[in-house]
């Protein structure tokens, strides 16, 4: 999974991961305890709300913040024309249009 190292720095401050290095997460099992820990996250922040939450993965959680308080957004957001940044709405569409072709494809 791909983490800004500020953000892999900070999740090692929060899950209390001893001596963490930049390069500890070319270790598949420690890149994948962050980067889940990380969109657990983002779901418990965003009250569940998968669009905010891809959003902040993406384009970082003060991002989306200020987009909330700025465009008064709620945690019932779902235009994702709406998000300002041209990748973060592309990454937020590509995610949900897979989640969405695997549950047609495995009937969830």
């Amino acid at each position: 999974m791909q983490l800004m190292p500020e953000t892999a720095q900070w999740i090692a401050s929060q899950i209390e991961y001893p001596d963490f290095k930049l390069s500890d997460l070319e270790d598949p099992e420690v890149n994948i305890r962050f980067g889940t820990w990380y969109l657990q996250s983002l779901k418990k922040e965003f009250k569940g709300n998968e669009i905010l939450m891809l959003a902040a993965y993406n384009g970082g959680r003060g991002n989306v913040k200020q987009w909330m308080q700025r465009y008064g957004w709620g945690m019932d957001f779902r235009d994702i024309d709406q998000i300002p940044f041209r990748e973060t709405k592309e990454y937020v569409g590509k995610v949900l249009h897979s989640k969405q072709r695997y549950q047609d494809l495995y009937g969830r």
